[in-house]
């Protein structure tokens, strides 16, 4: 079984779903989780169908304030098993195929070239809620930065948004060596 995690940076531009489908039909994954899809549920229900995944739960994108923040869809195959056990605008809590602690992708800045950095108190805090709930950062190989704001020379910042954790449990039994994270897409790619 293969998982893709990508935060695809909005579902809206005409792009993305035809590059999604590509990654789809290339890797086959039992399920995917797409973050920042910047779309309510109602407008993701139809890019669920073009993708060919006939199981799918989201949350709606925050359009609070100017333009659209958020917004998750996990989708999966009909032969795998998977039951929500909790959402808010920043999660999806999902138990998968029997394994609790679906809590599959965190987020954390350690990784980052330029810019701000980051408030000690939240990173700090940020680990210890990963301690508490006995969650591990999978590691990764591939590009090294998944996201930049695109701009060239001092002005230019890149950050490791997106990494992968998981429950000892979860690690047992999938045996999962790490992601492959993609740049181009903000894309991981987990071999189960």
């Amino acid at each position: 079984m293969s998982c893709l995690f990508w935060n695809c940076r909005g579902l809206g531009n005409p792009r993305r779903v035809p590059a999604l489908k590509k990654e789809i039909l290339q890797k086959d994954p039992s399920f995917v989780f797409l973050c920042e899809t910047k779309l309510c549920v109602r407008e993701l229900e139809g890019v669920s169908r073009k993708l060919g995944f006939e199981c799918c739960f989201g949350v709606d994108c925050d359009r609070s304030g100017n333009g659209r923040r958020g917004g998750l869809r996990l989708l999966w195959k009909s032969d795998v098993s998977v039951s929500i056990q909790s959402f808010s605008l920043h999660h999806v809590d999902a138990l998968v195929a029997g394994i609790s602690n679906g809590d599959l992708l965190g987020s954390m800045a350690i990784l980052k070239m330029g810019g701000v950095l980051r408030v000690e108190e939240r990173m700090i805090a940020f680990k210890e809620c990963l301690e508490r709930n006995r969650l591990t950062d999978v590691g990764y190989t591939g590009h090294a930065y998944t996201w930049s704001n695109k701009q060239s020379g001092l002005n230019n910042i890149k950050e490791r948004l997106d990494r992968g954790v998981a429950s000892d449990g979860w690690l047992e039994a999938f045996r999962v060596s790490g992601f492959l994270t993609y740049p181009s897409f903000c894309q991981i790619i987990a071999q189960l």
